[in-house]
Order: structure tokens, then C-alpha cells, then sequence
């Protein structure tokens, strides 16, 4: 049975709802991993934590799902096309089970070690050559948020309506004008969303903005989610530059930290025990007074 036609922006509504409900689901898995550290939730504060949850989900929405919204609303006929269709469909999905989704989920995760949430900084370290290894570590040992993100990209797909047919009633000359203005529209809230409002006062809201929302650090944290931390940490991100002296074969030559003595048997090591550290970061998933409940 064919199904019944939609409007476009009746479509791109219900889509863009639906990664808010994805967004809240992965805000719940967040607190229950980390119900410890955040602790309990009065019922006094919830209403000031939705308020602050609306707007940074509502600007991580907007830069996962801009480009998402000018497919959807592009005053153009094609886009009722299925080709143009499976398009839509296909960025939707990796970009909101990937952008929102597999970063929330791991935030839930990864909390637990630094007590904030990933940013541009993390995205900059990750860049080693045994990253794809530890994620697929990570991924194995914390196998009930990776079954959550699992059922999320299923809900995502499902959720989606992608049979839905889009047919617009309007023709002609009135079809490419309604359709402009609700472009139109759409740029002018996605742009107040990416700034968190719309008031002449309103500066593009920070991560330390969601401190005026929540009583302590840990409850922030709550409010928080991405691609918001990440891209709003972009420009502030940490880099590396350093200049290089020597060569890498010759540093070996003018200082190494192994030494060995030319015969073993002339020096004596009996009751020596000599145990060298190698610490790449104090960051609390090394200390065991830190972090006690892993350790």
C-alpha cells in the first residue's frame, strides 16, 4: 500500500525531533554511568538542567544537521526525488549515529577518567598509530554502551521514515517562493541555535556557559553534549610545535637513557632494585588515589 505524502518541512520536523529524543537517550545513558560522580537529581533542578540540555543540544543539532536541513529544504522539485531522497537519508544517518550518537556515548565513558567532556584537545591526541587498536579495545570493554549505540543508529534508520513519499501541494511560481521564505526561515533559526538565541545580546555560548544552568561542575557536564564541545574547542585546541636539533639516529649517539656496563660481571647488582616510571601524562586515570573505585 502506498504510503501517504508529506510535506518537506513536515518531514525535516519530525527527523530533527527525533535527534533530540537520540540526544536525550544518550544523556541518560551518560548519567547512569556516571551517577556516582554527578550524583542524585532533585526534582527542584531538573527544570533549570532542561533549559540548559535544550540549548546546547539545540546547537549541537544545528552543526550536525545544518547541511541536513538545506537538503531538506532546497526550493527545488528534485527533492521530492528518490535519489535526492537516499541522500538525505544516507548523511542523516552517519552523521547523527556518528556525530551525536558514538561521540555522547563515548562522553559516557570517557567522564569517568578526566571529569569532562571530549573535546577538540582529545580529538588532537587521538591521532597515534595504535588509536584504531584502543578503540576497538574501548569498544569491546564497555560492551552495554556499545549495544545502546547499536540500538540508537537502529532507531535512527527506523525512525527516519525514509519510504515516506514528500509531495508539495504548491505549483509554479508559488512552490519556489513558499518554499525560499521557509528556507529563509530555517537559515535564520538554525543561525540563532548555533548562537544560543536570538537577542542582540546573545554571544555564541561557550562551554562555560552551562554552569548558569546546573549547581556544580559535574551537573554541567550533564548539560553538555556533542559535536557541540568539540567544534566550539576547535580554534582554542592544543597543538605541539617543536623544533628538531638532531636527527633521530644521532640522539642516540650524544645521550641515551640505557646504559650498560661494558662487562656484567664486573659490576654487582645483587639487592639492587632499580625501577624507572615513564609517566605521559598526571592525568586522574593514572592514580589510583584519583580514581580508587577502578584502581
Amino acid at each position: 500500500m502506498e504510503r501517504r505524502p508529506h510535506s518537506a518541512l513536515t518531514m525535516l520536523v519530525w527527523r530533527i525531533a527525533l535527534v533530540y529524543i537520540v540526544l536525550f537517550l544518550c544523556r541518560a545513558v551518560f548519567y547512569l554511568a556516571n551517577a556516582a560522580a554527578i550524583g542524585p537529581l532533585a526534582w527542584s533542578e531538573l527544570g533549570q538542567l532542561a533549559a540548559g540540555a535544550w540549548r546546547f543540544d539545540t546547537a549541537s543539532v544545528v552543526y550536525a544537521d545544518g547541511a541536513f536541513v538545506l537538503l531538506s529544504l532546497v526550493p527545488f522539485r528534485f527533492r521530492e526525488r528518490r535519489w535526492w531522497r537516499r541522500i538525505q537519508f544516507g548523511y542523516s544517518l552517519a552523521a547523527n549515529s556518528l556525530l551525536v550518537a558514538a561521540l555522547n556515548l563515548s562522553d559516557a565513558v570517557y567522564f569517568r577518567y578526566t571529569q569532562k567532556r571530549i573535546t577538540a584537545d582529545e580529538v588532537f591526541f587521538a591521532d597515534n598509530s595504535n588509536t584504531a587498536s584502543l578503540l576497538l579495545k574501548f569498544t569491546a570493554e564497555n560492551w552495554a554502551v556499545t549495544l545502546c549505540f547499536v540500538l540508537i543508529t537502529l532507531l535512527l534508520a527506523v525512525g527516519y521514515r525514509y519510504r515516506t513519499p514528500i509531495r508539495s501541494r504548491l505549483h509554479g511560481a508559488a512552490f519556489y517562493a513558499a518554499n525560499t521564505l521557509v528556507l529563509g526561515v530555517a537559515a535564520g533559526l538554525c543561525i540563532a541555535g548555533a548562537r544560543g538565541g536570538m537577542t542582540r545580546m546573545t554571544r555564541p555560548i561557550t562551554l562555560s556557559n552551562a554552569a548558569l544552568y546546573a549547581s556544580d561542575n559535574a551537573r554541567a557536564n550533564l548539560i553538555l553534549s556533542n559535536p557541540f564541545c568539540i567544534l566550539r574547542t576547535i580554534g582554542s585546541a592544543g597543538s605541539v610545535s617543536y623544533k628538531k636539533f638532531f636527527p633521530p639516529e644521532e640522539l642516540p649517539r650524544r645521550f641515551t637513557p640505557v646504559h650498560r656496563p661494558a662487562d656484567s660481571t664486573a659490576v654487582n647488582l645483587a639487592g639492587r632494585n632499580v625501577v624507572i616510571f615513564i609517566m605521559e601524562s598526571m592525568s586522574a586515570e593514572h592514580s589510583a588515589h584519583l580514581m580508587p573505585e577502578i584502581y
